[in-house]
């Protein structure tokens, strides 16, 4: 018996020292939301001077853990090695590599973000930051901003913003910064302790964590001028990113059918044209996306053809040989809509459109037939192709609401640039829409600059554009009616056509010009049968 109350009181015991030795919150009571506190005796002193390199400990009053360090802590100015961060007891402990060099009469700031937790609810150190000076002196100024995307103004998270007291443009691919900061949630930087003077600024959405510009897909920003801090005199910047445009190339060249070239590029080809050394060879061209169809025809097959952007020659191309007439291309036909489709929904006020596989060299109107389906006679509607895009046919014509019609194309009455008729007659059924379902938009911009023409577009959710126009320079506001539009919640863009290209161009790090200037506004949603006007001031 003696036995087995020994063996109990024994266990018991066990029992009462395994629950005393686990560390776990009390129950019941408030939580705790207290942060960690840092035990100041038993720490490394902060804001010294003339401090020569060695461990760094920062003591607390609890026990800690120690999260991402690698991607929370940031040293600035940023250190060569990597350095070893690791808990010691309730204490972080900071050890340089032994082949780390510090610079000479610099402030450095040991910023540890949120790696540093309590033990038990996981609040995070406050601002727990490490400042020490090389030299007799503490730097002091602050530095302020904001980063965002030059395209959607978005704010853009772990961006660099990076200050140089070496001032040569290269320093930016070759070196690290003297200070940096890193952008929060909300595009914002500071950086702490800097000393007076004027220094290089520059940007960087940096890809492979080294404090260099060094990848052509790394997004940039830099103010047009240095940044010079002075004492009282308190800067906040707001800098758009960029990604570069690489000079224009050709990527890949598919010639499988004679008669038509699909040559990929490396960004849309927008402004790109062609040329062709022989002047008797009929040549069509289309972009789609990052690709430049070109059609050639007779009466003959060019020896060479030219890429140009904004008319300077970048690629020279040579088709394969054969007589055109026996192009292996697809017979002419449609690309969209199709007949066998179901019946095409057409606004009243518009051109019913359709797009073909080739460009149409000729065309007989007299053989395009549109009949009112409650009507016996013939219409007589007015067909033309697209100036800019040969493949385009249009079909106006003065159309009645919520009415059918039938339009007959015969086989005849297109021919392609190979001299082929098409491949079947075709015949669409089209049903006209109500003209209450449709808004108008009437839009009044103001703060315009006089000196640059704009280039204003209404956006679609998915981004894509509805419509587009161009402000001519010398407004200073301007106000543009866009009727019978379909329901949609429209974003307006505008762009600062600064060179007058007609396109959105990017900036260049190499001529320090800055990307045009996009502004976006979101305008209220435009209802069935409903006059939207919406103002939009440009600061």
């Amino acid at each position: 018996m003696f036995l087995i109350y020994r063996s109990c009181l024994l266990f018991g015991l066990f029992l009462a020292l395994a629950s005393c030795a686990t560390i776990a919150s009390p129950e019941g009571g408030p939580k705790d939301t207290t942060p960690p506190r840092i035990d100041t005796a038993q720490s490394t002193p902060n804001e010294q001077v003339n401090f020569v390199k060695q461990p760094i400990e920062i003591a607390f009053q609890e026990w800690i853990v120690l999260e991402d360090a690698a991607n929370q802590l940031l040293v600035s100015p940023p250190l060569e090695f990597r350095p070893d961060v690791r808990l010691k007891r309730r204490s972080v402990l900071f050890s340089f590599d032994e082949r780390e060099q510090l610079r000479p009469n610099v402030t450095y700031t040991l910023n540890f973000g949120n790696a540093v937790k309590d033990l038990t609810e996981k609040n995070p150190a406050e601002n727990l930051r490490f400042v020490f000076a090389t030299g007799p002196q503490l730097d002091s100024l602050t530095l302020r901003g904001t980063l965002r995307d030059a395209l959607s103004g978005e704010p853009i998270e772990k961006a660099l913003f990076m200050l140089y007291d070496k001032l040569a443009d290269s320093v930016v691919r070759k070196e690290r910064p003297l200070y940096f900061g890193k952008t929060d949630k909300e595009g914002k930087f500071t950086i702490k302790n800097i000393r007076e003077g004027a220094f290089k600024a520059f940007a960087l959405m940096d890809v492979n964590a080294n404090y260099r510009y060094d990848l052509p897909n790394e997004k940039i920003g830099f103010p047009d001028s240095l940044v010079a801090l002075r004492a009282g005199d308190p800067q906040e910047l707001d800098i758009p990113l960029f990604t570069e445009t690489p000079g224009i190339r050709t990527t890949g060249l598919d010639s499988t059918y004679r008669g038509l070239l699909k040559v990929s590029l490396n960004q849309p080809p927008a402004r790109v044209s062609v040329r062709s050394l022989d002047t008797l060879s009929r040549i069509y061209t289309a972009p789609e996306k990052d690709t430049l169809f070109i059609w050639y025809g007779t009466p003959s097959i060019p020896s060479e053809l030219v890429l140009q952007l904004d008319s300077v020659d970048f690629d020279t191309l040579r088709p394969p040989g054969g007589p055109a007439q026996n192009a292996a291309l697809p017979p002419g036909g449609l690309y969209l809509p199709r007949p066998e489709f179901g019946t095409l929904r057409q606004s009243p006020v518009q051109d019913l459109s359709l797009l073909f596989r080739a460009p149409i060299a000729s065309l007989r109107p007299e053989q395009i037939v549109l009949s009112q389906d409650s009507v016996e006679t013939a219409l007589a509607p007015q067909v033309f192709l697209d100036s800019s895009d040969a493949r385009r046919l249009y079909v106006r014509h003065t159309w009645a609401e919520d009415k059918r019609y039938t339009l007959r194309i015969a086989p005849d009455a297109l021919t392609d640039l190979f001299g082929r008729p098409l491949d079947s007659a075709l015949v669409f059924s089209v049903r006209t829409d109500l003209l209450k379902n449709y808004g108008n938009l009437s839009l009044q911009i103001t703060g315009l600059d006089p000196q640059y023409p704009y280039l204003l577009e209404l956006l679609l959710a998915d981004g894509s554009p509805a419509l587009a126009r161009t402000l001519p320079a010398g407004l200073a506001e301007a106000k543009l009616a866009f009727p019978h539009l379909k329901p949609e919640t429209f974003t307006l863009r505008l762009v600062e056509d600064r060179n007058g290209n007609g396109v959105l161009d990017s900036g260049d790090y190499n001529t320090l010009r800055q990307p045009e200037r996009v502004i976006l506004r979101k305008l209220e949603s435009l209802r069935p049968n409903w006059d939207l006007e919406a103002e939009v001031k440009i600061e």
